[in-house]
């Protein structure tokens, strides 16, 4: 299979080379590790009929819920340690029937995180939070060792948000944008 992927780096606001740079790296190793995914192919020919429940491994998907499923998502994996991505982090939004924490980014330098520019497209985050091991509990804590907690979430402000000038929702393209936060991590 050919991936194909062009960049237009053509940010509204000039970010630093290595910024860019370090951006590259981490959607290039993300594109690793998608091409070593198991790949399931089903084919069909034009007319036939195909029945989903036989061909794809639906028994992955949950059956009596619908909307956010919380429960375990590692496939064939194990769950992260406590603080194993410390670059991982949350976008929250404040809205009338309170927090919702439903989009992802990148920390990539001590003020900016990589993240698609459809989380900030129609809703722009209030802040961005850092630390976080387990959505709900108020403390993250190993669950073989209830002493062994990670350290309190940090919800940080932040001081704008770069969207890329040519993105489109449809065919979603140029899904890409920095979030510059008040203050250094």
């Amino acid at each position: 299979s050919e991936v194909r992927i062009s960049f237009n780096w053509n940010f509204t606001v000039v970010s630093s080379l290595k910024m860019a740079h370090l951006a590259v790296l981490i959607i290039l190793g993300l594109l690793q590790y998608t091409q070593q995914l198991p790949t399931e192919q089903v084919q069909v020919k034009q007319g036939s009929e195909v029945d989903p429940a036989r061909e794809l491994n639906l028994d992955l998907l949950p059956s009596t819920t619908c909307g956010r499923y919380i429960q375990n998502r590692i496939v064939g994996g194990q769950n992260a340690s406590l603080m194993e991505f410390p670059w991982m982090a949350l976008l929250g939004y404040v809205g009338p029937a309170g927090t919702d924490l439903n989009c992802m980014g990148t920390l990539i330098s001590a003020r900016y995180v990589l993240t698609g520019a459809t989380c900030v497209f129609r809703k722009v985050p209030n802040f961005v939070r850092l630390g976080e091991h387990t959505i709900g509990p108020d403390k993250d804590c190993n669950v073989n060792d209830a002493s062994d907690c990670a350290p309190p979430v940090q919800d940080l402000d932040i001081e704008y948000i770069v969207r890329h000038q040519s993105y489109n929702r449809r065919p979603n393209q140029n899904d890409i944008a920095l979030i510059r936060l008040k203050e250094e991590v």
